[in-house]
Order: structure tokens, then C-alpha cells, then sequence
């Protein structure tokens, strides 16, 4: 009985195991998805393509921009349409010489994985600008879509 014990317990730990090394593959693709939708809003702020930004936004998801996190008044939530407007009202606006997620830090758990980086946006006019973003994404039908995006409020 001890050997059958034994077999069957080694049983259940390779089948573990191999579940475990499962899960730590699928979240290494899916973080390596992640990282290439970041590195798409990157492309698609360069090349004012807002075709591009659409496809790696959920139709379900939306924003929320804060301007001042001392005034409420300032926070506007859009839904995706909305905010593609916002975004290209920006690019009409202003030309981006660089959009880089840097410092980028992300974390998947099952369907849903969560970004935080710091973007770095230089302009055509000299200004450069750093901003805290929170990115949430999900696993839709498609693939992974961006369902939330955030500027963070940092401590002062």
C-alpha cells in the first residue's frame, strides 16, 4: 500500500508541475503580448495612427484622464470612441517626436494583466512630459485589448 501511496503522489506532483510550468508559460506570452501592445501605442502615437490605437483598445473598455487630482471638476471618463477623439484631436494638435512606456511594470493573472510605466513624450515644440500610466488589459476573443487607462496620481 505504501508503494501505491507513493506512485500516486508522484503522479499528482509531475501533473502539478506541469500544470505550474503551464500557467508560468502562458503568463510569459501574455506578458510578452503586453509588452507589444505598449509597444504599439508607441507606434501609433509616432504615426499619428489612430486605426492602429483603435485595434489594441477593447470596444467595452474606457479612460480616465485626471488633470489635477486635487479638483475633481478635471477628470473626464471616456468610453472608447470618446477618448480615439481625444487622441486625435492630440495629434492634430501636437507632433509627437517620441512616446515611450519606459520603467514598464506588468502583471498577469489569468485573463486580465495590469501596466504601470512612466511615458515620455517629447514634442515638435521642445516640451517633453512624463506621466504615470495604469494600463489594465483583458483576454478578449481577439486577443489582449487594453479595457482601462489611467494617468496615476503620484505623491507629491
Amino acid at each position: 500500500m505504501p508503494r501505491q501511496l507513493i506512485v500516486i503522489c508522484t503522479l499528482v506532483l509531475i501533473i502539478c508541475l506541469g500544470a505550474a510550468n503551464q500557467a508560468f508559460a502562458d503568463s510569459g506570452a501574455a506578458e510578452k503580448e503586453i509588452e507589444r501592445i505598449l509597444d504599439l501605442f508607441e507606434k501609433a502615437y509616432l504615426e499619428e495612427d489612430i486605426d492602429l490605437m483603435s485595434s489594441v483598445m477593447s470596444d467595452k473598455g474606457y479612460t480616465l484622464i485626471m488633470s489635477r487630482g486635487d479638483d475633481p471638476s478635471t477628470v473626464l471618463v471616456l468610453g472608447k470612441a470618446e477618448g480615439l477623439q481625444a487622441i486625435d484631436r492630440r495629434f492634430d494638435q501636437v507632433d509627437f517626436l517620441e512616446h515611450k512606456h519606459i520603467d514598464r511594470r506588468i502583471k498577469v493573472s489569468g485573463p486580465i494583466a495590469t501596466s504601470i510605466s512612466t511615458i515620455v513624450d517629447r514634442m515638435d515644440s521642445g516640451q517633453s512630459i512624463r506621466t504615470a500610466i495604469y494600463h489594465i488589459f483583458a483576454r478578449e476573443d481577439e486577443g489582449w485589448r487594453v479595457v482601462f487607462s489611467s494617468n496615476l496620481l503620484l505623491p507629491e
